[in-house]
């Protein structure tokens, strides 16, 4: 059997390394010329980690990321509100909360995919399927053939185009861009096993640490519609070293994101021999940092679905039929704002152990 997995991301590369486990004929196509390496850090929390056990990818994901063993939140004031000790994480859920280089997380998944099954320069731009057969069509006007298709690339997925249509996004309202950068750990005083935050009605920054003497900080601020607007905001906060960090943060590496989500998932994400995963089928805000995560589970539910059968069609529905509750119920959560905003919410922690680990979808 051959699947063509299209979008060489997080998602993309965790999906084939996960069916070329079971022998499956995989090959990835990614737009780009070579792995992507860009952007700054992630938060992978138990159900991500149990994920990549799942996958058979434990001791690489050990190497690479940092265990956070609390959480830390301070006001915009510098006033301490609440610390959250997560150091049991790992014998109460199976994991623990990590900080990671985005990098060092693609960098690995494509050793375990292996370079030979990742065609590169390969652009879709529309599929169609025939009897038992998927056919996938390129820019450069060829046409690749396949048992099965996973749509792996990203929020504006041309696969997901091709079956319903364009989908209609949404911004969140309370944060509509979110701005981060990596910086050296061991210049600052900030903790080398937390994520420490700094909140405000307003909006938010946080740092984490994600290995090597790096860290990064990340933040987005209610109204702030240009990178200025946001740095101007964050230097009135008082927490020591958080505003001049940001302020000293050379502007060329600042990444931004414009966020969206769907407002829901209306749509269906298995067609026939077609499925999606990821962005491409839940998109969510980052509020509650489950978008590598959720991807990461997509990828090992489809690997225990193709365990049981290796006909794509049954395995494609049983993927999504055991993802769907959980996926609908991740994407409305994380549409509620950052902890002291204008939901007031729980730190983030809290959430993940009441919204996410005590779900039973």
């Amino acid at each position: 059997m051959k699947i063509i997995i299209v979008g060489g991301g997080i998602g993309g590369l965790s999906a084939a390394a996960g069916l070329l486990k079971l022998g499956i004929d995989v090959t990835v196509l990614e737009r780009a010329d070579a792995i992507r390496t860009a952007g700054a850090g992630l938060n992978i929390w138990p159900n991500g980690g149990r994920a990549l056990g799942a996958l058979g990818l434990k001791r690489e994901y050990d190497d690479i990321s940092v265990r956070l063993m609390k959480y830390i939140n301070y006001s915009s004031a510098g006033v301490l509100l609440r610390t959250i000790d997560t150091s049991d994480w790992g014998d109460r859920y199976g994991a623990y909360a990590t900080g990671l280089h985005r990098r060092a997380l693609n960098l690995m998944l494509a050793d375990a995919v292996g370079y030979e099954n990742i065609r590169f320069n390969t652009e879709i731009t529309s599929i169609r399927q025939e009897g038992d057969k998927v056919y996938c069509m390129t820019s450069d006007d060829k046409t690749l053939e396949a048992d099965a298709v996973i749509g792996a690339d990203g929020v504006h997925s041309r696969v997901r185009t091709s079956l319903i249509g364009d989908v209609s996004l949404r911004e969140n309202e309370y944060h509509a861009f979110r701005c981060r950068a990596i910086f050296d750990l061991t210049e600052t005083s900030f903790a080398r096993d937390a994520q420490t935050g700094s909140y405000d009605e307003d909006g938010f920054v946080s740092v984490m640490p994600i290995g090597k003497g790096k860290a990064y900080w990340f933040g987005s601020i209610n109204g702030a519609r240009t990178l200025d607007e946001f740095i101007d905001t964050v230097s009135r906060w008082k927490l020591a070293e958080l505003p001049e960090l940001v302020a000293s943060t050379s502007k060329g590496v600042i990444l931004e994101n414009h966020l969206q989500d769907f407002g829901g998932i209306p749509f269906r994400w298995t067609h026939g021999r077609v499925t999606l995963m990821g962005d491409a089928a839940h998109a969510v805000m980052p509020d509650l940092a489950q978008g590598a995560t959720q991807t990461l589970i997509d990828a090992a539910a489809l690997q225990a679905a193709f365990t049981e059968t290796l006909n794509p069609v049954v395995a494609f529905q049983r993927y999504e039929q055991r993802r769907r509750p959980t996926a609908d119920h991740l994407v409305a959560c994380s549409a509620r704002g950052n902890f002291m905003g204008g939901r007031r919410v729980n730190p983030i922690a809290i959430r993940y152990m009441t919204e996410v680990e005590a779900f039973q979808g």
